[in-house]
């Protein structure tokens, strides 16, 4: 399989091109803000056009801030008018945006050679499981690390 790399302000339109053929998209995680689901530099997620697809609760979304950054999060709500309350799995804090911005459905998540699709039942669990927890996510994260520290 070819791969390509781009960077920077190259990278939406690409992607943009790609997904409207009807390719998909491997991205390589990057960042904190959906651990402990997705890890930095380890998880790879497969993205699809999202065209044409109703927006919902649980999925996780590509979408560009008005700052132009790009950002991998779940939807929490979907609210009137085309507005999605969005969540970093390791964060306690929402924000909302426009259906407009989003870029690309993630369909599946590729991890240490296997794939989990996004329509599979340990990934609904975990949706329904994490989401409640976003109050005491802070102190679950910090615990996590700290037994997962001693592990190591």
């Amino acid at each position: 399989m070819d791969k390509l790399v781009i960077t920077g302000e190259d990278f939406t339109p690409v992607l943009e091109d790609i997904l409207s053929a009807g390719g998909q998209v491997s991205l390589v995680v990057s960042g904190t803000s959906m651990s402990p689901f997705l890890k930095h530099g380890r998880d790879v997620v497969r993205l699809c056009s999202c065209a044409g697809k109703e927006l919902s609760r649980g999925q996780i979304v590509l979408f560009q801030r008005p700052d132009r950054s790009i950002i991998l999060h779940r939807i929490r709500r979907v609210l009137p008018e085309g507005r999605l309350v969005m969540n970093g799995d390791a964060q306690v804090w929402c924000e909302t945006i426009s259906a407009r911005q989003v870029i690309a459905i993630v369909a599946a998540v590729e991890r240490n050679g296997r794939s989990l699709s996004c329509d599979d039942f340990g990934f609904r669990l975990w949706n329904w499981l994490w989401y409640p927890t976003r109050p005491i996510r802070p102190v679950l994260l910090k615990l996590g690390h700290v037994l997962f520290s001693r592990n190591q």
